[in-house]
């Protein structure tokens, strides 16, 4: 495509003869991009091996076309076209709906985020279920954090929020302190994106990218405006000090780019009625017994991540678990950037995506890496992830040096992954190295309870290989 552009300019450089002759030029070659023939588009072809992404997808549609009339018959040939023109219609409302989302919050965060803010934090929630889990366990978690740090550094809160979900915000006596004394301010995402079919249709992944496009917008406002930008998962339960340990971090090491966490550490709750009560015991437990509470309630599905002898494990897993005498360690190919500096935003002023950042992040070379830091002691703070029974289907495959191999060398070329997998976050036990899952399943199967492996061949041989990787 860009050869072809390319070609035009050239002629338009040397055509000078008039400028309506330039036009000629410009109107033959823009035929091969936006063909009205299937001859314009093959007389090109043969001329210049460069095809128009939008003909080749064409052609690739009428070939469909052609199969379905050949190998089913005309009803289920219509019934496909109809689906291809009702697809591309929603997806393109759409996407049409999320970029528009730019310019609007944007201009939001222009008006309500004072220019004196040290670090913004930045959470992006919709539904009245999704709000209400948020105001019990992140709210309720880093509200003195966001209260003392602000002391020292002027933070400030950004919630962007659908009208539902407002609602439950205000009626939150957290949040209503917090706006009092404002540290926190609440932009609203137009409904019309989350009325679209295709938003509805394929909700599993559309909503990360409205969530990854706020992120982004949050990026480009922090690099213009020179602030650091905090992305805290919206629905975890944070230790006390885990905020202000951040923003302490960020501000006094002034080489430091970026602060990110392993995979959060999840618990299984089965009585859903009784989760602001379960939250409420949370409050007053030290780091320690925060890491106790979790070794004693763990969720079933991540005993599926637990590496022991003569046991299955997730095929695809984003994360092994090995547990020790020693301690607990948890290698990772995937982690959320808790904390960006304001210093590394900036090389990357224009930087434009709708994808999450922790799915799409840039790297100028491996240079910045050095400059990145994990959480790697319990003494950073803990995140606990507080969910019911999942339901969840997946492969397993056995434990062997030779499966875990061939499942991570597929990232071996992303150095950032890569990275994440060789830094593992390593948590000493305090006394007991006993790992306690929850039932796994809804009619309350016993819990299992796994010792840890009484050598560390395993651990070490591990080790080993990710060295090797």
């Amino acid at each position: 495509m860009n050869n072809i552009l390319n070609k035009i300019l050239k002629i338009n450089k040397k055509s000078k003869k008039s400028e309506e002759n330039v036009k000629l030029h410009s109107n033959e070659f823009m035929k091969h991009l936006f063909p009205s023939s299937e001859v314009d588009f093959k007389n090109f072809a043969t001329e210049i091996q460069n095809y128009s992404t939008i003909i080749h997808h064409h052609e690739n549609m009428v070939n469909s076309i052609k199969s379905y009339l050949k190998n089913e018959n005309i009803e289920k040939t219509i019934n496909y076209i109809e689906t291809l023109s009702s697809f591309y219609k929603n997806f393109s409302k759409f996407y049409l709906h999320l970029f528009s989302l730019d310019k609007t919050l944007m201009n939001d965060l222009e008006r309500n985020i004072s220019k004196d803010t040290n670090t913004l934090l930045s959470v992006s929630i919709w539904g009245e279920d999704y709000a209400r889990k948020f105001c019990l366990l992140t709210i309720k978690s880093i509200k003195d954090d966001l209260n003392e740090i602000n002391n020292t550094y002027n933070v400030q809160m950004v919630i962007f929020v659908d009208q539902p979900a407002k609602k439950i915000l205000e009626n939150n006596l957290d949040f209503v302190e917090l706006k009092k004394s404002n540290l926190v301010k609440v932009i609203i995402i137009p409904n019309d994106i989350f009325k679209t079919e295709y938003y509805s249709e394929r909700i599993a992944f559309t909503r990360y990218y409205v969530f990854g496009l706020i992120q982004n917008i949050c990026w480009r406002y922090c690099a213009k405006r020179e602030i650091n930008l905090s992305l805290l998962t919206p629905d975890n339960f944070f230790s006390r000090n885990f905020f202000k340990n951040l923003v302490n971090k960020i501000n006094n090491k002034k080489d430091l780019y970026a602060v990110f966490s392993n995979s959060s550490l999840k618990v299984q709750l089965n009585n859903k009625d009784k989760l602001n009560d379960f939250v409420s015991s949370l409050s007053s437990m030290s780091l320690n017994e925060l890491f106790d509470f979790y070794k004693n309630n763990i969720h079933h599905t991540n005993f599926d991540f637990f590496i022991s002898e003569d046991k299955k494990i997730e095929n695809n897993s984003p994360q092994y678990i090995l547990n020790s005498n020693e301690a607990f360690f948890v290698y990772s190919i995937h982690a959320h950037p808790y904390l960006l500096s304001k210093k590394y935003l900036k090389k990357y002023p224009n930087y434009f995506t709708f994808l999450p950042i922790d799915e799409s992040f840039p790297l100028e070379n491996d240079n910045d890496i050095n400059f990145f830091e994990k959480m790697l002691e319990l003494d950073d703070g803990l995140t606990i992830d507080i969910s019911s029974f999942e339901d969840i289907k997946k492969e397993f495959i056995s434990y062997s040096e030779d499966n875990i191999f061939k499942h991570f060398s597929k990232f071996k070329n992303n150095k950032l992954s890569m990275w994440f997998l060789k830094n593992p976050l390593k948590i000493c036990h305090n006394k007991n190295a006993k790992l306690t899952f929850n039932c796994n399943n809804e009619s309350g199967s016993p819990t299992q309870v796994i010792n840890p492996d009484t050598t560390d061949i395993l651990l070490t041989n591990f080790q080993k290989l990710i060295e090797k990787i």
